[in-house]
């Protein structure tokens, strides 16, 4: 049996001694992950389940999160909710804090964002250090292990 007769078969049940097969869970004309790659999908789930399958949850902390970046140069008026939005289209994120002044609690320019995979994080900068974004000139970088009160430092 060809994979032209697999993908046009509606009856086809998945079966371990089948190897020509697909399993249930892909659909018989699932696009390849080859084509994937190749092509604007980035954020396809399958590919999202490929890149993203080194469990995020095996950090202890979200400090150590390995996929959280720090941006600099903030304006003051910059909010969590159109840091998150903006940064979203780079893989989805599990956390945006902006750093607030203890007594003020105004903004001191910075913020954290936690991506799910490390790979959306690396693009999020690629893409956005030196960008203008919300009036300003921003750095985006990975974020240092430490707390953010350690960096904030």
């Amino acid at each position: 049996m060809n994979l032209l007769s697999i993908a046009v078969t509606p009856a086809l049940v998945f079966s371990p001694s089948k190897p020509s097969a697909f399993p249930p869970w892909i659909p018989p004309r699932a696009p390849s992950i080859q084509g994937l790659i190749a092509s604007k999908h980035h954020h396809h789930p399958v590919l999202l389940a490929i890149r993203c399958s080194t469990s995020s949850e095996s950090s202890p902390t979200p400090e150590a999160h390995p996929s959280r970046i720090f941006i600099k140069g903030l304006s003051n008026s910059t909010y969590e909710g159109s840091l998150a939005k903006a940064f979203s289209h780079f893989g989805e994120i599990k956390r945006v804090k902006i750093i607030l002044g203890k007594g003020s609690k105004q903004s001191l320019g910075f913020a954290y964002i936690w991506f799910t995979c490390e790979e959306d994080a690396r693009s999020a900068i690629s893409e956005m250090d030196g960008k203008f974004f919300d009036g300003r000139f921003i750095s985006v970088m990975m974020a240092n292990p430490e707390s953010p009160t350690k960096q904030a430092n």
